[in-house]
């Protein structure tokens, strides 16, 4: 009786294991549904908006992949005003849902541009894309974070 409660006691230890060394979420093998975004570029432009002039972001990216399977896009914001410092983390106090104003695709990537005039204004904007799929089990697909652009 003594090596078979040695032996369950043992094999309960050991089950957890198993899971170690594991980081992160966990990605789908399927790498054909996938996509990333491949470059970016953004420039800031003044719009007349009510009699007032605005400034607004323009954004020209590229996505690799499946982009085809890209179901909706936000823009991540983050006015840069006197309270942010140069080497600050990313922090957006703006998310909007865009809406590809052109969508060309190419070999290996599909070029969407976007246009947002964010709410709070500034002279300059740091900002992010992220990409979510049409998979709910697709993980979404961040841009690096760009800017400040003037």
């Amino acid at each position: 009786m003594k090596p078979l409660t040695f032996a369950l006691c043992f094999l309960l230890l050991a089950l957890p294991l198993g899971a170690c060394g594991k980081k992160g979420p966990p990605i789908p093998n399927d790498t054909t549904n996938l996509f990333s975004w491949k470059a970016a570029k953004g420039e800031v432009f003044t719009e007349k908006y009510d009699g007032q002039l605005v400034r607004c972001l323009s954004v020209t990216a590229d996505l690799a992949g499946a982009a085809h399977n890209a179901e909706r896009f936000i823009l991540e914001i983050e006015p840069q005003t006197a309270d942010v410092c140069e080497g600050c983390p990313f922090l957006p106090a703006e998310f909007a849902d865009v809406v590809p104003e052109t969508a060309i695709a190419a070999q290996d990537f599909t070029r969407y541009t976007f246009a947002y005039c964010p709410a709070k204004q500034a002279d300059a904007y740091r900002w992010r894309l992220a990409a979510h799929s049409v998979f709910k089990g697709v993980p979404h697909a961040f841009s690096k974070v760009y800017g400040p652009v003037r």
